[in-house]
Parts: C-alpha cells; structure tokens; sequence
C-alpha cells in the first residue's frame, strides 16, 4: 500500500512539473544543465536511477558519496558509495562501483557492479534512449552475507524540453544468482535546472516481484546538483516502509581523459 500511495504522489507530482513546464524560464543551450551528471552510485544517472550521459568521449568520472538510513525497526545503516565512469565512446559508457557498509551485523565492502549502456536517439534528438547490463556479484566482506552474482538487464529513456525540464524512466529486470525471485526495477525521475549552477531532482524508485511490491532501497528522493567540474550534490529520501528515511551526500569529479594519458 505505502508503494502504491508513493506511486501516486509521484504521477501527481510529474503532472504538475509537466504543466508547469511550458511557464518555467527558457536556459541558453550553453548554460542549460538537466541533472544527468552520475547517482550516488557513481554511475550516470539522477539520484538511485540510472540515464544516459554523453561526456566527451575518454573522459573519467570519479565519485564519491556518503549515505545513511534510519528505520523504524531502531536500525542504521551506513553506506560510503564509490565509483568510476568511462566515455568509451560517443555511444557506449562503462562504469564500475562498489561501497564499504556500516551496521550492526557488521562492516565491510557491499555489491561490486560493473556493466555499461549504449545510448542512441530515434527521431526528435529531445528523446535518448540506452541499452545495457550489469552484473553485481557480493556482499564482497564476508561479514555482510552470503555471495551472490546478480544479472540486470536494463534500459532508460528520456525527453529534455526546450526549459531544461528532463523527464527521466530507468526501466529493467533483477536476476539474482541465489535463488531468490526476480523483479522488475523502475526508477521514473524528474530534473529542472533552477539556476544555471544548480539542477533539483526528484526521483521514484519501484521494485515488484512476482510475490508482490519489494524494497531494497528508498522510495521518494528529491536533490540538489551543483555544476562544474566538481559536482556537489545532496539528497533527502522517503522509503516505503513508514517511518524509513534515508539521507545522501557526496560529490563526483569530472577528469579530462588527458590526465591519463601515458598510463593506460
């Protein structure tokens, strides 16, 4: 039900965004931003979603985040995301992350992922459209669980309007290597660039199974992007289960591919 109910706030909310789009400021193309920098996963995206990102082809993105969750039950968790992003290509982007996670069952290196997209536009160049796959394997410390190698197939779509306003569906499937079920992962987002510097975000992330909704992580977020060559950005979440909150922050680097030039 609280899935539901956080499902309908968000349609709510992307209706009025969609409305108010046609009155919301005009931004030079030079000047206009549409959030889509890398997630708190270091991989590009908006908040937990993914996207498709075109930087300069041979460019490097490092980042870094902090995350904690407070739930009901009394229990914390702390998570220190990292990872990286590589422009192979004006089409294809490959990515890589891992996190070290703090709770009391223990601590140690979480899921390591690694996978890419490959973007393509069809018709109108407002729409972007990418394919691609993970394959996360993990927890890698033994201390947070038993190992498992996960598959996840996924793809995203998106539309920029002529404001700035980007409208933003991560769509795909999670196949867990130890048996469990699998679920479908959707993660519809919204991004407005509110000043030439800063991008607010607002994101939905939905997990269902065949045996009904499921929650592996936040529900609602909203957030804030800076701009330039260092990306500050924090966020605020709402998870599905009443009382859960969620908070992140952290910030991703963006590393001309000269930098490496001579090393690999």
């Amino acid at each position: 039900m609280a899935v539901l109910f956080l499902r309908r706030i968000f349609l709510i909310i992307f209706s009025v965004f969609c409305i108010l789009s046609s009155f919301l400021p005009a931004f030079s193309d030079e000047n206009k931003k549409y959030g889509s920098e890398v997630n708190m996963w270091g991989r590009p995206g908006l908040i937990a979603g993914g996207s498709f990102e075109r930087f300069d082809t041979g460019a490097w993105v490092l980042s870094s985040h902090f995350v904690f969750q407070s739930f009901p039950s009394g229990e914390n968790i702390s998570l220190l995301p990292f990872g990286v992003t590589y422009m192979a290509s004006d089409n294809l982007v490959l990515y890589g992350n891992d996190s070290y996670k703090f709770y009391s069952a223990g601590q140690g290196l979480n899921l390591l992922v690694a996978g890419g997209k490959y973007g393509f536009k069809i018709g109108d160049p407002a729409w972007q459209f990418s394919l691609g796959c993970d394959v996360s394997t993990g927890p890698i410390s033994n201390s947070l669980g038993s190992n498992s190698t996960d598959l996840i197939p996924e793809g995203t779509v998106s539309y920029v309007f002529s404001n700035g306003l980007m409208v933003n569906l991560e769509l795909g499937s999670y196949f867990p290597g130890n048996g469990l079920p699998a679920y479908i992962r959707f993660t519809p987002g919204i991004a407005y660039p509110v000043t030439d510097d800063f991008t607010a975000i607002f994101e939905l992330a939905g997990h269902h199974s065949q045996e009904g909704p499921v929650n592996p992580g936040s529900a609602v977020a909203l957030g804030i992007r800076g701009k330039g060559p260092i990306h500050l950005q924090g966020f605020f979440g709402l998870g599905s289960s009443p009382g859960a909150l969620s908070y992140f922050g952290g910030f991703s680097i963006l590393m001309a591919s000269s930098l490496f030039e001579g090393f690999i």
